[in-house]
């Protein structure tokens, strides 16, 4: 099963899966706490001509991203929840390819290190200390940092 190049597919696919099922009960939860300020009072993201100036605000990427959820939803929060499952499936399927790639430097640990990225992944997944990250709309911006940060990892070791 850990054998061949399809792996890497069947693994983000697990990774994915296993998130959505985890997560998916939250797709209805209400904005809360910071949410008001930051999406309901937020008048400059429902409009998408106002992009270059939120971008050059602050938090202006996760400012972008909300106003691009409310362009295509309005203030249906499902869609903001989505967003926020679809970049923690990234994370977690970046925190997979982290791990593999730095385990299989290490020769004696190459044989493992498919397996050992894999429940890796899936522990980040779904470990309960994720919800507030991922059912806390505005906590975006902590979930796009992790992102950033994992990617600029990646690269590095690339």
């Amino acid at each position: 099963m850990f054998e061949g190049r399809r792996f890497h597919l069947l693994a983000g696919l697990l990774i994915a899966v296993s998130a959505f099922l985890v997560y998916s009960n939250t797709f209805h939860a209400t904005f809360h706490f910071d949410d008001t300020g930051s999406i309901l009072e937020d008048y400059t993201i429902r409009n998408l001509k106002n992009l270059p100036d939120i971008l050059q605000g602050s938090r202006g990427i996760s400012r972008a991203t909300f106003a691009v959820n409310y362009a295509l939803g309005g203030l249906n929060v499902a869609g903001y929840h989505i967003v926020n499952l679809a970049i923690h499936i990234i994370n977690a399927i970046l925190v997979y390819f982290l791990v593999f790639l730095t385990l299989n430097k290490i020769d004696n640990l190459r044989e493992k290190a498919k397996r050992i990225a894999v429940y890796t992944a899936l522990l980040f997944s779904v470990h309960p200390i994720q919800p507030q990250a991922v059912t806390y709309i505005v906590q975006r911006m902590e979930i796009l940092g992790s992102m950033f940060m994992l990617t600029g990892l990646l690269l590095l070791i690339k």
